[in-house]
């Protein structure tokens, strides 16, 4: 099998076919890590989507007093670090391979030429990363005790940068809309969608955001970035 075919297996590829990735298989890479050696470090920022061939790696969020906290082990046929490959924020995460472990390695630059080239990358990002936050999310919250609308702030600040859409206005003021539904959004705090519903309605009669079906506009992102950090003192 070679590395392009490994690179298929993984669900962020699904609906994608070899020949649709043909032109970047001279960028693609295997890397090879012996058992308990660090394949990425935090505080360091990410610059490879890793997809298991075999073996398996241990994902660890590391907390500012230095503790590890187990949040995942990613197994054959799946990805990780695409989520880190939109900005330029330092990872607080640790990655070890737990047993000899081979990873098709896509380089940051080749990996955003995929996905702005392929809608159906993007989706599938888009739910492996919801998914990932929502496992990181609960470790986080067991240790901050951040509040459910701080969390929610957090959630929609991040993937607001990550995945929004951007339009200038007759004013010249930019604003951004964000796909994504409330369910989705209750799902991943693992709270109700009437909670998250009153949230978003609060912000609303301040005018931060405006909703429609399914979609989050974001009228006032300043004021969004300021009562995140108030609520967060």
């Amino acid at each position: 099998m070679d590395t392009l075919t490994k690179l298929m297996r993984a669900g962020i590829f699904n609906g994608l076919s070899v020949d649709d990735l043909s032109s970047w298989r001279p960028q693609i890479k295997l890397q090879l890590f012996k058992k308990d050696h660090t394949v990425f470090r935090e505080r360091r920022r990410i610059d490879y989507l890793h997809v298991v061939a075999s073996g398996r790696v241990k994902l660890d969020w590391i907390a500012a007093d230095g503790r590890a906290h187990l949040m995942n082990f990613v197994e054959q046929g799946h990805s990780f670090g695409e989520h880190g490959l939109f900005d330029e924020w330092l990872t607080d995460s640790r990655g070890t391979a737990t047993e000899d472990t081979q990873l098709v390695a896509v380089p940051r630059s080749v990996f955003l030429e995929m996905f702005y080239h392929f809608p159906a990358i993007s989706q599938n990002v888009a739910k492996a990363s919801l998914r990932n936050y929502r496992a990181l999310n609960n470790i986080q919250m067991r240790s901050k005790n951040m509040s459910t609308e701080s969390q929610l702030l957090r959630l929609l600040l991040q993937y607001g940068a990550r995945f929004g859409e951007q339009d200038t206005l007759d004013n010249s003021s930019v604003h951004t809309t964000l796909s994504i539904s409330n369910n989705v959004l209750a799902s991943a705090l693992c709270v109700s969608r009437q909670t998250v519903n009153g949230i978003l309605n609060d912000w609303r009669k301040h005018q931060w955001v405006d909703l429609q079906y399914g979609k989050i506009f974001f009228l006032d992102w300043d004021a969004l970035m300021n009562h995140y950090h108030t609520m967060n003192r």
